[in-house]
């Protein structure tokens, strides 16, 4: 591949990543459909921007991606997948991030476990 197509292809998923953020930050639920589908994504920039951009939204929609994103092979991807469910459904998967958190010796993946953990309890403590 020359120069000039690997600088256009830099260029296309740029532009792609930062329009995920757009839609985070808009909270804009009505591109959940989108989000979905960035998830899984073969680019782990685009994956994680989409997994951000529904914890931004918080909607219940991308919950399966964000489910399946826990998967993934790539640690950050799984850590901001997470994340994403600490806004999605904050108590309902406690059970598979505290196996997650067992079984993984990653910081970043053991932060976020403990922060959905810690949010999850906070939950239960109010009731």
């Amino acid at each position: 591949m020359s120069a000039a197509a690997v600088a256009a292809v830099s260029l296309k998923l740029f532009a792609g990543e930062t329009a995920l953020w757009i839609i985070g930050e808009l909270k804009s639920e009505e591109a959940m459909d989108v989000l979905i589908k960035g998830a899984v994504h073969k680019f782990v920039n685009v994956k994680r921007m989409a997994l951000s951009a529904m914890a931004k939204i918080g909607s219940k929609k991308g919950e399966a991606a964000v489910l399946r994103a826990l998967e993934d092979e790539n640690p950050q991807v799984v850590a901001y997948a997470i994340k994403a469910l600490i806004t999605i459904n904050p108590e309902g998967h406690r059970e598979k991030i505290q196996e997650i958190r067992r079984n993984s010796g990653n910081k970043g993946i053991c932060m976020a476990c403990d922060k959905y953990l810690g949010s999850a309890q906070g939950l239960v403590n109010r009731e």
